[in-house]
């Protein structure tokens, strides 16, 4: 609840002011190729994508599980994420109390662990253990609630975000994991 009463609140401040507009920029799961070594930040889903990669079930640390190692991923590159805030900035549709989703742009940007787990072997079948869900065979052992789905298609339709496919995101993920030797 803080998020959206702050959210309410900025636009109040921001219609009272007139002098500028507030917009909400509001992304689901950043992932994204990374520049340094620091932005793989510990908690983050890209830090979680790079534990993946390197054999690690969702969800656990040093060995323990400390989360569900099932969810539904709903991935948005970070480049989107920042051309999202500059096209929302420059937009004449945007308007003090806009607020924009950034999710995936179809479903092909939706994958359950265990669908990821399997988009990733297929990306990098040089990398012999690919973490993920715990599996019977080839079907995840638990089921995973499938929550709400969610489309930035707002972001496309009102501020002409052409987002990145999220394969050719994954990709360029792991890729930059290898260039920057974390991986």
């Amino acid at each position: 609840m803080a998020k959206a009463n702050t959210e309410k609140y900025i636009y109040e401040v921001a219609e009272k002011d007139g002098n500028f507009e507030a917009i909400s920029i509001n992304p689901l799961h950043v992932i994204g190729p990374l520049l340094t070594e620091n932005h793989n930040q510990f908690f983050s889903w890209q830090y979680f994508i790079l534990q993946l990669l390197k054999g690690v079930n969702f969800g656990s640390y040093n060995g323990q599980q400390v989360r569900s190692d099932r969810m539904l991923w709903n991935m948005v590159d970070v480049r989107d994420v920042a051309k999202a805030h500059r096209m929302a900035a420059e937009s004449d549709n945007a308007k003090n109390g806009s607020r924009y989703i950034l999710s995936a742009s179809d479903s092909s940007g939706e994958m359950f662990t265990w669908e990821l787990q399997a988009k990733l072997r297929e990306l990098f079948p040089h990398i012999e253990n690919i973490g993920g869900e715990r599996m019977e065979k080839d079907k995840p052992a638990k089921t995973t609630y499938d929550s709400p789905r969610s489309y930035c298609k707002k972001a496309m339709n009102e501020l002409g975000l052409s987002p990145i496919k999220i394969e050719d995101t994954l990709r360029e993920t792991g890729e930059s994991y290898e260039r920057l030797g974390l991986l």
